[in-house]
């Protein structure tokens, strides 16, 4: 980052224009101060070659600054880091994973086979990991800016509750203001949990969610996001092999919902449905409304235990801390 500062001084009208002449000393304190300006202008320029960017942090007077980064200092060039959350950050998750835990639906359901006899009621969160994964995060923030620039075209971006078919009320992972500090509501932007074994969190944090890899959605092949933790922890090791020993993990993800389309019943997609005739395999031009063509998203919110949320592009979701906790 790169900081100029500028001396600034009060000068009078009526002593440097006494006799309608320039003093020696403000002549040469004028020269120095254009010299300084011209210094730091060439460095800005140097600064931005090879795409080098200025930035500026603010860091709330409550909140403790971010830790460093945990890496190997040996490889100091790594995009990638796994850092420690602040106290903040994990205290705010931590109040997320138990407000959103629901102990009477814990077992219940098809992806919660071979839960129900461990005997378990909630769960103890034991670390907390920021994700910092530059050329990931750059891809996310690319269509988080299409999804502005669709706003900015006048297309509005309803909430969840004001689509007219959400059943189960606004999104329930808006509760903690140290995590939507830096979250757009605009553009529906959301925390949600993501479930997942062990051995696979590695692969999530340096590649992102890939939703082609996913063949056996129950409404196709998408990234697959819940609002509840009970939900995503079902998904935290396979039915043939669950324990409450071993320590799991979950995601917890930014999520671009954009526009969304509503579904209350089963229906498979590979990708979201276009906008006016709900196929995902339109290929009316004459539904295309200015480039706004399809939903961005798809909300399962019907008959269901929990609400899911698929995004099936690519980089529409960014995996930003690592939860790893133990079931209790």
């Amino acid at each position: 980052m790169i900081s100029i500062s500028v001396y600034g001084g009060t000068y009078h009208k009526e002593d440097w224009l006494k006799d309608h002449r320039l003093s020696g000393s403000f002549a040469c304190a004028t020269i120095a101060f254009f010299l300084y300006l011209c210094g730091g202008l060439a460095i800005i320029i140097m600064s931005y070659q090879g795409e080098n960017k200025v930035e500026v942090v603010y860091i709330s007077q409550k909140e403790e600054p971010r830790p460093s980064s945990s890496l190997p200092t040996q490889n100091p060039s790594s995009l990638f880091h796994l850092v420690p959350a602040s106290t903040l950050e994990k205290n705010a998750i931590n109040k997320l994973v138990q407000r959103t835990w629901k102990e009477d639906l814990v077992g219940v359901g098809r992806d919660a086979k071979g839960i129900d006899p461990l005997v378990y009621k909630k769960l103890q969160v034991i670390k907390v990991e920021r994700v910092e994964n530059a050329p990931l995060f750059e891809k996310y923030a690319e269509n988080r800016a299409k999804l502005f620039r669709k706003v900015g075209r006048g297309v509005g971006l309803n909430k969840l509750e004001q689509t007219g078919k959400a059943q189960k009320g606004p999104i329930i992972t808006t509760t903690e203001d140290i995590l939507l500090r830096d979250v757009y509501p605009a553009v529906n932007e959301y925390y949600l949990f993501h479930g997942t074994p062990v051995e696979i969190v590695d692969a999530i944090v340096t590649q992102g969610l890939d939703a082609r890899l996913n063949k056996r959605g129950m409404f196709g092949p998408a990234v697959y996001a819940a609002e509840s933790s009970t939900k995503s922890d079902s998904y935290a090791d396979s039915p043939q092999s669950r324990d409450i020993k071993s320590e799991k993990k979950m995601i917890l993800l930014r999520m671009l919902l954009g526009e969304m389309f509503v579904l209350n019943s089963k229906e498979v997609f590979q990708r979201p449905p276009c906008k006016t005739c709900r196929h995902d395999r339109c290929s009316d031009r004459s539904h295309d409304q200015g480039g706004n063509w399809f939903y961005d998203s798809v909300v399962v919110d019907g008959h269901w235990n929990f609400r899911e949320f698929l995004v099936y592009e690519l980089n529409m979701c960014y995996p930003e801390y690592v939860i790893t906790y133990k079931r209790i």
